[in-house]
């Protein structure tokens, strides 16, 4: 199976131009549109992949920026369903027989941070020398899954 592997397009900022290769299925492989709906809708449009190649779409981070985690994956799945996108948010999905399985990843930033000299840095050093800021209000959970804030 030929495959078309895309990521990191980030088409908020800009446009794409698909490449005329040959290819039996497409990999949108996360931080493709925010939010992560107008991916699919993208891959949709014509002259991206037509109408008929299977499109598997696996979220990036990006995709979930300025939306709530479970009302944006809620949207997605709509979008996917009313575009014929695979979308693995986790999933899989099996084309020509071939099974493929997908999640977002995301980075635990309640780790301890080792540095090269094998000390411990605490999470709000690391986050603050990284310039990250999370925003975890006390609800943003997962069914079965430890809190995140």
């Amino acid at each position: 199976m030929k495959l078309l592997i895309l990521s990191d397009l980030h088409l908020e900022f800009g446009t794409f131009l698909v490449p005329k290769v040959d290819y039996d299925a497409v990999i949108l492989a996360g931080d493709i549109f925010v939010p992560g709906s107008k991916a699919m809708r993208w891959a949709r449009r014509a002259g991206n992949f037509g109408e008929t190649a299977p499109v598997v779409f696996v979220p990036g981070n990006h995709e979930f920026y300025e939306g709530v985690l479970q009302t944006s994956l809620k949207e997605m799945a709509l979008t996917a369903r009313s575009c014929n996108v695979h979308l693995l948010a986790p999933g899989e999905a099996v084309i020509a027989g071939v099974r493929f399985l997908g999640c977002t990843l995301w980075t635990d930033f309640e780790l301890p941070i080792q540095t090269k000299t094998g000390s411990l840095v605490d999470t709000e050093r690391a986050m603050k020398a990284a310039k990250v800021r999370l925003n975890c209000p006390a609800s943003t959970t997962l069914s079965g899954q430890r809190q995140l804030s």
